[in-house]
């Protein structure tokens, strides 16, 4: 379920095992707005980053809890079949993640928190194709700022094997 930041919806927020924040923006290559992802991945990280600018008292922190709960909470059928995500808050997705470890589901949260309040984050756009345009630009993003607000192209296809069995890679 996608999250409302300033007034953007950005397809999906992420974390791993280790504390990192992501978002994901995933478009098909017929898609008549992937001209514009790139600035609209970048939208999405300002409105996260504005967020943390709320985070001297955790007020910003909160509310994107607040926002991940809340998206979580919601009726639709694509987040009711997600039964790991369905109606649940991120220490609780943490928890199961960490099959129940409490130290460890806490250590990454502190981690994600750290990550959220440097504004750390890493952009992925995930495209059936990605043209050589876009990774040269791509490429020249990251020369500028990457260090700061690193962004990854991803090529992302579905096939059918022999077996008749549907395969992403």
């Amino acid at each position: 379920k996608q999250i409302t930041l300033e007034d953007h919806y950005p397809d999906t927020i992420g974390v791993d095992d280790i504390g990192q924040l992501y978002i994901i923006e995933n478009k098909l290559d017929t898609n008549a707005d992937k001209k514009t992802v790139r600035g609209q991945i970048r939208e999405y990280a300002f409105g996260v980053r504005k967020l943390r600018k709320k985070s001297k008292d955790d007020k910003g922190w909160q509310e994107f809890l607040d926002l991940i709960k809340a998206a979580n909470d919601s009726t639709s059928d694509d987040v009711k079949r997600r039964k790991n995500l369905h109606g649940k808050s991120l220490d609780e997705i943490l928890l199961d993640s960490f099959n129940g470890d409490p130290q460890k589901s806490q250590e990454c949260l502190e981690k994600i928190k750290r990550n959220f309040e440097d504004g750390k984050i890493i952009l992925i756009i995930a495209m059936d194709k990605i043209r050589r345009n876009l990774r040269t630009s791509i490429d020249g993003e990251n020369e500028l700022d990457g260090k700061i607000l690193p962004i990854f192209g991803f090529e992302v296809n579905e096939y059918t094997t022999t077996k008749d069995e549907t395969i992403i890679i």
